[in-house]
């Protein structure tokens, strides 16, 4: 691991992601803010798309055990 992804801590990734959504939600045109794409999400796909926010959310929380967590996994199928 290079000297400087090992320094990378959980909150700077956090700081991160609030700026992300935050600059993106700024710069978003008129109807195309990330809420409104859930809410059309939700109109096409409602399952498909409840399915990847409790996913999410159980994720973030810890509720899932490792082998079921998808977002767990990931660094191991990437590699």
């Amino acid at each position: 691991m290079s000297a400087w992804r090992s320094r990378i801590t959980a909150g700077h990734l956090w700081l991160a992601l609030a700026g992300v959504v935050t600059a993106l939600e700024v710069i978003a045109p008129d109807g195309e803010l990330l809420s409104e794409g859930v809410d059309r999400g939700m109109e096409r796909h409602p399952l498909l798309v409840r399915a990847a926010i409790i996913m999410t959310a159980a994720h973030l929380l810890n509720w899932l055990p490792e082998r079921l967590d998808p977002f767990a996994r990931l660094p191991r199928v990437w590699k």
